[in-house]
C-alpha cells in the first residue's frame, strides 16, 4: 500500500495571517490564525481555526521543523555576512 496521496485543491482557499495563537486541551489542538487590525490596535480578526489530534499536531511540528531548519542554518550565523 502506498503512502502517497492525491491533493484535491480545488475547494482551497489562501489567506495570509500575521497572528496565530494556539490552546491545548488533553486531546486537542487548537490552531487560531487571523489579522491585526490597522485601525484598531489590539484587535485581531480570527481568520480560521483548525482542530487536529494531539499526534498529529505532534507530526505537523516535526514536520515544519523538517521544511523550517534553525534559523541559522537558513540566514547563517548571527553577525556573519
Amino acid at each position: 500500500m502506498s503512502d502517497k496521496v492525491q491533493a484535491d485543491r480545488s475547494q482551497m482557499t489562501q489567506t495570509y495571517c500575521n497572528v496565530m495563537s494556539i490552546v491545548r486541551s488533553e486531546e486537542e489542538v487548537l490552531l487560531e490564525f487571523g489579522m491585526r487590525r490597522v485601525d484598531e490596535p489590539g484587535v485581531v480578526d480570527v481568520l480560521q481555526r483548525i482542530v487536529m489530534s494531539v499526534p498529529h499536531a505532534y507530526r505537523v511540528r516535526d514536520a515544519l521543523m523538517r521544511n523550517l531548519g534553525r534559523p541559522e542554518d537558513i540566514m547563517g550565523e548571527e553577525g556573519s555576512s
